[in-house]
């Protein structure tokens, strides 16, 4: 009869500890917390920074602008020819990126910092869809001979995203230590250079068959 009485005694008190049971705890249902500003990707946290409170309008926006330029590069691209495209994609990306950080670093622009900080993200990926987004895909299948198209393909992406991978881990860090604005430059900076490239050493494409590519380029 004791055992019974200790038994049922520890179950009573274990039922009026477990979290379950407890009315004033809060909830740990991750769907009923908001997440942290820095735990939102970038341009959504540029959005929450500029005062709009919704992210699910902030990523709308974002995928409208990635939808409507690759749109965009899809009727320009036999048209323009795939070089334009590219140069004016990291020209557009390029003037977007040092607005940003002009915005962010000049006194005189810190009352604009929150319009421009969003003009100039949705200005940026427009940009990016536009040209460097889709085009690298499609030029890499026309560039490289039939015989090494597979290989030099995976690696080509598989660096593209460990540049992906090793921007989206430390972008945060670098941010913090040289500040944004620095960091903003930087990628002006290289989107630059991406232009410059592509308008000297970037082959025109448009209107022509994989084997004149090859033909033309393929090592003598």
């Amino acid at each position: 009869m004791q055992r019974k009485c200790s038994a049922r005694a520890v179950h009573v008190q274990c039922t009026r500890h477990t979290p379950c049971s407890s009315p004033s705890r809060p909830s740990s249902n991750p769907l009923n917390q908001a997440p942290p500003l820095t735990k939102l990707p970038r341009p959504l946290q540029v959005f929450a920074n500029a005062g709009v409170g919704s992210a699910v309008v902030a990523s709308i926006l974002v995928a409208a602008c990635n939808i409507g330029g690759t749109a965009c590069a899809g009727q320009l691209l036999d048209r323009l020819g795939r070089k334009p495209l590219l140069v004016g994609s990291f020209l557009g990306m390029a003037a977007t990126m040092l607005l940003m950080a002009a915005a962010l670093a000049l006194p005189a622009l810190a009352p604009l910092a929150p319009v421009f900080s969003v003009v100039g993200t949705v200005l940026y990926i427009s940009s990016f869809a536009l040209g460097v987004g889709p085009i690298p895909a499609i030029m890499t299948g026309e560039l490289l001979p039939a015989a090494v198209r597979a290989n030099g393909a995976a690696t080509a992406f598989g660096v593209h995203w460990l540049c992906n991978i090793v921007i989206g881990n430390y972008f945060l860090l670098a941010s913090q230590r040289f500040g944004v604005p620095a960091c903003y430059s930087l990628f002006g900076g290289v989107a630059l250079a991406g232009a410059a490239f592509c308008a000297s050493q970037v082959p025109e494409t448009k209107g022509r068959s994989l084997e004149e590519i090859e033909a033309e380029y393929a090592p003598a």
